[in-house]
């Protein structure tokens, strides 16, 4: 399913007096998740002793890696 047929899909299903803010805000949720997802799928979670000692400490998370753009198109 394209993202065109998802959004006209998932528009379709709320109610006829939705407002344009609350479909933007619906798409936006949607995409959200879509990216919460993907970043499962590729592995860019924190364990939550990490989140938490480092919260503890008062240190940033480290932040993942990103991928090499000439690796990622082969």
């Amino acid at each position: 399913m394209t993202h065109k047929e998802l959004a006209s899909q998932m528009i379709s299903q709320l109610p006829d007096e939705v407002t344009l803010p609350e479909i933007i805000e619906e798409l936006q949720v949607c995409l959200a998740v879509d990216e919460a997802l993907a970043d499962i799928d590729a592995g860019r979670v924190y364990r939550h002793e990490d989140v938490l000692a480092h919260f503890q400490a008062g240190t940033p998370l480290p932040e993942f890696s990103q991928p090499d753009a000439a690796a990622a198109s082969e």
